[in-house]
Parts: C-alpha cells; structure tokens; sequence
C-alpha cells in the first residue's frame, strides 16, 4: 500500500457529498493542501440544508484530526458512533471499513481535517531514541475506528484559524503550512493521547457520586441537553475528567448514554400507546423523525410505526 493510498479515502468522500446534494457555502466549497507527500489538509465548507447521510468503505487505514469551527457530523461504523460538535477537535484511527457520515441539517458545515496515513502517525509517535511511544494497533485493537474529542483552547483555536485562512487565501508557503500541522496535531495529541491513554483516571467516592448526578441532568435534560463544556460547569468537574470518568463508570459516553436513554424511553412511549411516532420522537428530543425512526430500528429491529400499530389494534 503506497502512501497516497489514504488520500483516496478523501477523493471517496468528496465524490460522495457532491452525489448527496450538499451544496458549497455563500464564498465555500472545500480545499485540499498538501504541504509534504504524507499529510493532507482539507477545509470543507457547507451549507447543509437538511440532514444528510453518507454511506462509504474506506480504502486504506489512516490516522484523520478534525477541528470543526460549524455544524455537526456524526460518524457511525460497525459498533461505534461518535458526534464531532463544534469548537471541537477529534482525533480519529481508523481501519478499512464500512463508515456512514451524518450531518446535521439547517446549518454551515464548516470544519478543517488533518489526514495521514498509519506509517507517518507512527513514525509521529517514535521517540528520539527510536522507541515507539503510541502504536496505532493497541489504540483501534480490534475495533474498525476509535476517536478522541475535546473542546479545543485559544491555543488550538488560533492555529486552525490561521491554517484556515492560509489554505483558503492559498498563499501560504509549504513550510509555514506543515509547521503549523504539526503544532496543531501536537497541541491535540497531548491531551488525547500523552495524557488520556497513559495516565488511569481514578474517581473518588466524590467524583462518583458528581457523575451519577451528571447521568440524571442528560435524563432530566434529553430534549435539549448541555454541552459537555455546560455539563462539566453543572456539576464541578473539568470536561476532560467527565469524559473519562463517565465512560470508566457507566461504560459509554455521555452522548452514547444519552442516545440510549432517548431510544428506550420511546419504547416505553409507544408500548403505552397514546403517542405517533411524531410526538415521540420530538418528546425524547430528535427533531427528525425519519432520523429516530433509523435509530429505532437499528436498536431495537423493528419499526416504531409498527408498535403504534400494534397498540392501537389492541
């Protein structure tokens, strides 16, 4: 496998958008830089009018950064989806494989992605004394994709503005370019991956109990939840901690556990009757309800049109 073979998975993913009919921004489109022959840096720019899906198979393994500035994406593969939101960085691995893309509706898509392939992220990770310090297999194991996110500071923030503007003015020099790639993707990958992957997060009876109160505000709140920067606020915790230590003591993320508290709370819903799938999809909080229709369907294998059905011929 060449190097270039991971930009084919950008050239898939582009042709797939133009067949969706997710449309240029006013002054936008995408851009693509490529400052040295094994990083790619891509800016899309969208103006999504309704929510979108895209069905792809990724041809070749990479390692993809994402620091979305507008809208929101998720990205579902076998057994794993994950939310980019915006003012958010996610530091993604993945395998070949099937992916499906979703982007939020009735807003600017706008993000800006770093990719590169499984040998330059690992050669990235290799010490001056040539000891590999992350490998990319003990980071995905056997799963198809993994990724981490956190809300990027004004550090961040300032150097993806600035790649930004340089990729879309294209006067921006190779050097300068990869310079500030690489600071971008250092500036990621120390919380991700030197802090998150090398240190245990030890909860105390106190941070227990502040994620347990953390669960019941995303249940109280699951029509309109906080933020995860809103969350951590809530209850006196920085959202790094929160991230972790939700996932060490309920086994998901908070996000992930919203989804599944929504979906079987409809359950309940339509098992009772008295509620279409309209009014139930907008009571457990998705404003689309083909979009919970899906959801529904893929958790639990049936339609929730047929267990409205079901109840009223009872």
């Amino acid at each position: 496998m060449s190097l270039s073979d991971f930009q084919h998975n950008f050239d898939l993913f582009f042709e797939q958008m133009s067949k969706s009919g997710i449309s240029s921004a006013e002054q936008g489109g995408y851009w693509r830089a490529q400052p040295r022959t094994d990083m790619e840096l891509v800016i899309s720019d969208y103006a999504v009018e309704q929510r979108r899906k895209i069905s792809m198979q990724s041809s070749s393994a990479m390692v993809e950064l994402n620091c979305l500035f507008q809208g929101s994406r998720e990205v579902t593969t076998p057994g794993v989806r994950h939310e980019v939101t915006a003012g958010s960085c996610s530091l993604e691995f993945m395998t070949p494989a099937k992916s499906r893309l979703e982007f939020d509706g009735s807003s600017r898509f706008q993000m800006l992605s770093i990719a590169m392939p499984v040998a330059t992220f690992q050669w990235l990770m290799t010490s001056l004394n040539n000891k590999r310090t992350i490998d990319f297999g003990q980071i995905v194991g056997n799963n198809s994709f993994r990724a981490f996110q956190f809300s990027y500071d004004l550090v961040t923030a300032r150097v993806a503005s600035r790649l930004l503007e340089m990729v879309r003015s294209g006067k921006g020099r190779n050097l300068e370019t990869e310079c500030l790639m690489l600071q971008l993707l250092m500036e990621v990958c120390r919380p991700c991956l030197f802090d998150e992957l090398q240190r245990q997060v030890e909860l105390s009876a106190a941070d227990c109990s502040k994620l347990r109160q953390a669960k019941q505000i995303m249940e109280r709140h699951m029509v309109d939840p906080p933020t995860l920067i809103e969350l951590a606020r809530m209850i006196g915790m920085n959202d790094y901690k929160l991230k972790a230590g939700f996932k060490e003591l309920f086994g998901t993320t908070v996000f992930g556990y919203l989804r599944e508290y929504r979906l079987e709370q409809a359950m309940l819903l339509l098992q009772n009757g008295g509620s279409n799938v309209n009014e139930t999809a907008c009571a457990v909080g998705y404003s689309n309800p083909s979009y919970f229709a899906e959801a529904f369907r893929e958790k639990f294998g049936v339609n929730p049109g047929a267990l409205v059905r079901r109840s009223l011929s009872k």
